[in-house]
């Protein structure tokens, strides 16, 4: 199998989980939805194993790498921003609910900077960064 084959049984899978999903919630049926899930996962997993081709070469990942760094970036940012206005309008405004939201979000970013710190040095040590 091909890697455009790989692609196009892809998006047939995700097709059909998604038409499944919408007919499972449209009559409320929460065994249909996780049956099709679950049916998609194998099936998806069945496809991968007969691929010939590499599915991810070196540009890809460089390109994954950068698109992450950039999505990271660009999230951090802008929650640290909207925390900032959120808790500022709160506390003007005396309204708890608008300064927790803030907290809320400063909170997030907090965690999001540690986990990316977390993993930073872990990733450089694993792949022989440097030692000092």
């Amino acid at each position: 199998m091909t890697q455009k084959q790989f692609k196009t049984a892809q998006m047939m899978t995700a097709a059909f989980i998604s038409i499944v999903v919408a007919m499972a919630v449209a009559t409320n049926n929460l065994i249909l939805a996780f049956g099709a899930a679950l049916v998609g996962v194998v099936f998806m997993l069945a496809v991968k194993r007969r691929v010939k081709q590499p599915l991810i070469d070196e540009r890809v990942i460089a390109v994954s790498g950068r698109a992450a760094g950039v999505s990271y970036s660009v999230t951090v940012v802008t929650l640290a921003v909207l925390s900032v206005v959120l808790t500022i309008l709160g506390r003007s405004q005396g309204s708890a609910y608008v300064q927790g939201l803030g907290n809320a979000a400063s909170f997030t970013v907090l965690f999001a900077m540690a986990a990316y710190a977390v993993a930073f040095w872990h990733f450089n040590r694993k792949y022989g960064g440097n030692q000092e």
